[in-house]
């Protein structure tokens, strides 16, 4: 049974035919990216078994397609670092981008026809390591395209969607790595105390205080994964330094300790005071 199993395989596999993906970046998507000013980037690209057997297949065994999106994106992507940030010998910061998951189906358009709509949706995982701080996004965007297997020109059809979805990712990684810096470089947390204190001397304006309205972690950065330095408790008032997204970076001074506490919490549970 087992090596009548491994000949239908064979067969079904020799039976498909393979869709050629050409991943070359289109020249829009090419002008749109920014070199960055941040060099000494490592880029490293983890592919996703799932993603090199993706099947069109019909009810007839001689209508079956497939393609792989592991090497195509990889070469996208491999393309975009090289524009983004060229190449370092020591490099001090990484990029990391795994395909997490894979799904796709294949339904008839019509019963009269040949033709067929598949739909491929990609789930991508981005970390980014800048100054030995790691930030982690996940992105997921699906992409619907209808194939007729009997049509001489529908790869071309083909590779130019599948090149649209993939070309979609490299745009919100390209934004993403942009806006991920630009934070870095404004807002090094290690520098907002010097900052403050050049805004102090310049400007009489009162700052902005909260009362905390549930028990708050307090956290070294922006998120939920970092060292808890303490836990504020409700009706604190605490001073509003900085916001990242839904951050707030915030100082609390403990009266008891006599101590003051600078870190990131959820600004969701926070109530601005009005004077």
């Amino acid at each position: 049974m087992k090596k009548i199993f491994f000949l239908l395989t064979i067969i079904l596999i020799s039976c498909s035919r393979n869709i050629q993906i050409s991943p070359i970046l289109q020249e829009d998507a090419r002008y749109n990216i920014k070199p960055s000013e941040m060099t000494g980037f490592s880029f490293h690209f983890t592919s996703n078994p799932k993603a090199d057997n993706i099947q069109i297949t019909k009810r007839r065994l001689d209508n079956k397609f497939r393609y792989s999106l592991n090497s195509p994106f990889k070469n996208l992507l491999t393309e975009w670092f090289y524009i983004k940030f060229k190449s370092n010998v020591q490099p001090e910061n990484e990029i990391k981008i795994n395909i997490n998951d894979i799904e796709y189906e294949t339904i008839n358009d019509n019963f009269l026809t040949s033709a067929l709509i598949h739909s491929v949706q990609l789930t991508v995982g981005v970390e980014l390591i800048l100054n030995k701080q790691k930030f982690l996004r996940e992105f997921s965007f699906r992409k619907t395209m209808r194939f007729n297997p009997n049509e001489a020109n529908e790869n071309i059809g083909m590779d130019k969607d599948i090149m649209d979805l993939l070309e979609t990712f490299i745009t919100a990684i390209d934004t993403y790595a942009d806006d991920t810096i630009a934070f870095i470089q404004d807002f090094d947390t290690s520098k907002i105390d010097e900052k403050e204190k050049e805004k102090e001397k310049k400007e009489t304006l009162k700052p902005e205080k909260y009362v905390v309205l549930e028990p708050l972690n307090l956290r070294e950065k922006p998120d939920w994964k970092a060292k808890k330095i303490l836990v504020v408790q409700p009706n604190q008032i605490v001073e509003k330094k900085m916001e990242f997204e839904e951050w707030v970076l915030i100082e609390y001074s403990d009266h008891v300790k006599s101590k003051k506490f600078t870190g990131w919490v959820y600004g969701r549970y926070l109530q601005k005071i009005d004077y």
